[in-house]
């Protein structure tokens, strides 16, 4: 989205809270800069257009633009409440990512990489536009394979920090859009923190206390009381379900105070493409490796072999982006759950 110009657009799906399906009622959109004070749309009292099959757009003012960071919550009477976070680019930075003579930065669309990697089996000559079913077979198979590399650790790029605050007695939240953690619901969680009651304003700091990743199944069964309380949580056990987009997360203890709060750490992955059109950037050796490994996913579509230079370099090129993105693993094992859970170094050979 751009920074302070009128007349663009969101949008969000919004789910019915009975039935899981398409809320198709009235939505009204709230909007935060910059997490700041959330307002209600300013535009027609926030009130939404509902596009179909329970998709609906908001058309922000140019003020309700004016910030690094928007959100944009979605709420109707009955409907799972969904939140749309967008990062602002001036005028010249949108330009620059356009990949415009001079900016040395590429931006690509879907059909952009779906032609190419048609070129590259050779289902369209090097200087051939392909078909719209062409673009579209194409565009579906990108997307899958998009699906299919966000379970790949390693070639996800980016971790995310996100701060919930916690409820006092509350010991179950929901993890997922539109849950109570309202983030996408993660592949994995990395890395869990609390930070402690009276640390700060807006539970952001200043101490945070590492209490090292979610417990597992075995670890948690352990705890006899799951329902003791104290200041704050010193573990985490997520159920990692899956029910429309969102899973469950239980603290242990369970607060006290509604001061403190939970931090997650949270890979985060490459999103689907939304459109044919739209245009990305992507961190060093990304494109090749989507041009390529799409050539390699679309050779089964129109059952014609995959040529070895156009394999190797997709096995090449995922390998490349798998080592950028290669951190050092903390094996950990359980210390009774008393005291403190021990690491154990792989590569140092020590604690």
């Amino acid at each position: 989205m751009l920074k302070n110009v009128a007349g663009q657009a969101i949008g969000s799906q919004v789910i019915n809270a009975a039935s899981g399906g398409p809320f198709t009622g009235q939505v009204t959109v709230y909007v935060t800069g910059d997490a700041g004070v959330q307002a209600i749309g300013a535009v027609n009292g926030g009130l939404c257009t509902h596009e179909g099959n329970g998709y609906h757009t908001y058309q922000p003012t140019q003020g309700e633009t004016d910030y690094n960071m928007v959100a944009f919550t979605f709420v109707g009477t009955g409907a799972i409440p969904a939140t749309v976070q967008v990062q602002t680019l001036t005028v010249a930075q949108a330009a620059a990512i356009a990949g415009l003579p001079g900016t040395g930065v590429t931006a690509y669309s879907a059909t952009d990489i779906g032609t190419r990697a048609l070129r590259l089996l050779g289902v369209v000559a090097a200087t051939d536009t392909p078909t719209a079913e062409d673009i579209q077979t194409a565009f579906v198979s990108l997307n899958d394979m998009i699906d299919d590399w966000a379970t790949q650790r390693q070639v996800v790029f980016k971790e995310t920090r996100s701060v919930f605050p916690l409820v006092s007695g509350q010991s179950t939240y929901t993890l997922g859009n539109g849950g109570n953690w309202n983030i996408i619901r993660p592949v994995w969680i990395d890395r869990c923190s609390v930070i402690p009651e009276n640390s700060g304003s807006g539970n952001t700091g200043p101490m945070e206390i590492p209490i090292g990743p979610p417990l597992d199944i075995a670890e948690f069964q352990r705890i006899t009381i799951k329902t003791a309380f104290s200041n704050f949580p010193q573990y985490l056990y997520w159920d990692r379900n899956w029910a429309n987009g969102l899973s469950t997360v239980q603290v242990y203890p369970v607060p006290t105070n509604n001061n403190s709060a939970i931090v997650l750490y949270t890979p985060t992955a490459l999103r689907e493409f939304p459109d044919l059109s739209s245009k990305f950037t992507f961190p060093p050796g990304y494109a090749r490796a989507l041009r390529y490994n799409l050539a390699v996913e679309l050779a089964a579509e129109y059952a014609v072999p995959v040529p070895d230079p156009v394999r190797g370099i997709a096995q090449h090129s995922l390998a490349n982006i798998k080592r950028a993105n290669h951190a050092p693993i903390e094996a950990q094992f359980d210390a009774g759950l008393v005291g403190i859970r021990g690491r154990y170094n792989i590569y140092t050979d020590g604690y």
